[in-house]
């Protein structure tokens, strides 16, 4: 009976149904997780904001770096950099330095350090310009100097003007114009003589630039550097200003390179005649010689107009030397101004004098004398 009693009251008890939240509260708890996933998504966004703000500023840096790396590779070639000019203000005269190259010369074990360059379309300072001065120089790729000091070398460099035919003491039918050279000495071409006299060498607008470079490195490994070249000029030609004529004479005529005479320590080499076509005011002479030279003489008709004497000075780091001479190097040529009148059918030549015994030539791989040059760069204002 207890046990029916009981079975009995359970059936009589009303059980209550589950309790479902009402809509409001459901709201609440979606809207709780809707939060708590947005504060996780907020999160995440702001850290990866961060690490794509650091990235970017870690790669900026590496560009910048590379960027820093290769402008000293490829902004300075080509490159025109404005100095403050010397001469003629009155005329918004203009002075600039352009770097060319690269050039990678090998060390002393590859051909005694030695190599030829060509630039087929250098660039030019300006166009329809009178150039009233030039000076060449040499530098590593970080603007340093490159020198002796350093074992570097400009043996020599040329520019060639490739609208113009030359004046030449070659025989050669065709010859391109050389207005502009320069050895290690780098001596100065001065039209202007100092901005007391209205010349410059005219550089139409269409005129083009070839260099001819031959540099050497005294150093174990290879060196790269540029050749530099500082142009003053006025971007015009003003009315009372004359124009230079350049004339190339050379001891070897076609061959600028002449063999050391054999067992002769002191000698002079001279040019073959060249008979002028021309007539004018010789107004410049600049002369280029090799180490061991004494000086250059310029001569009219057999009479010296010109001597251009070597000053040596500085000392290099290349070994080789041999002991009881100067073991200094050539560091001017000084030049000639104003010497005199040149006319047609005038014979004009070069006298190169060197003695090897007062100062050492450059020597090659095998302890001998490299060959020598003698050459003049003589500016006339024609008639």
């Amino acid at each position: 009976m207890a046990a029916n009693d009981t079975h009995s009251e359970l059936e009589d008890v009303d059980i209550a149904e589950p309790v479902l939240a009402s809509d409001d509260n459901s709201e609440a708890v979606i809207d709780a997780e809707q939060l708590r996933r947005h504060t996780a998504s907020s999160k995440a966004a702001r850290r990866w904001k961060y690490v794509r703000l650091f990235l970017g500023a870690i790669s900026l840096l590496v560009l910048v770096g590379i960027f820093v790396r290769l402008s000293m590779w490829t902004r300075p070639f080509d490159f025109i950099s404005h100095k403050q000019p010397q001469f003629f203000p009155e005329y918004q005269s203009q002075r600039v330095q352009i770097r060319y190259g690269p050039f990678t010369v090998p060390g002393n074990d590859h051909n005694n350090g030695m190599r030829d360059f060509e630039v087929p379309d250098a660039k030019a300072p300006c166009q329809n310009c009178m150039i009233v001065w030039m000076q060449a120089g040499l530098e590593f790729l970080e603007d340093e100097h490159a020198g002796g000091e350093e074992g570097m070398w400009l043996h020599h460099t040329v520019l060639h003007n490739e609208a113009n035919g030359a004046l030449h003491n070659c025989d050669k039918a065709k010859r391109r114009q050389r207005f502009f050279a320069s050895g290690n000495e780098r001596t100065f071409v001065d039209l202007s003589v100092n901005g007391t006299e209205k010349i410059g060498y005219w550089f139409g607008s269409g005129d083009t630039i070839s260099m001819d470079t031959e540099l050497m490195n005294a150093n174990e490994g290879e060196k790269t550097v540029a050749v530099t070249i500082t142009y003053e000029y006025i971007p015009y030609l003003p009315e009372e200003f004359s124009t230079a004529t350049p004339l190339w004479l050379d001891i070897g005529g076609c061959h600028s390179e002449i063999p050391v005479p054999s067992k002769n320590n002191k000698f002079e080499l001279v040019s073959s005649a060249w008979t002028s076509p021309i007539s004018g005011r010789v107004v410049t002479v600049v002369s280029h010689l090799h180490d061991g030279g004494v000086n250059l003489r310029l001569q009219k008709d057999g009479q010296d107009v010109c001597v251009s004497e070597a000053e040596y000075g500085s000392v290099s780091r290349s070994e080789g030397h041999h002991y009881g001479k100067e073991k200094s190097h050539i560091t001017r040529m000084f030049e000639c101004y104003d010497v005199g009148n040149m006319s047609v059918g005038e014979e004009w030549t070069v006298k190169a004098r060197y003695d090897l015994d007062k100062h050492e030539p450059m020597l090659n791989g095998y302890g001998e004398p490299e060959p020598v040059m003698g050459i003049a760069m003589v500016y006339v204002v024609e008639n």
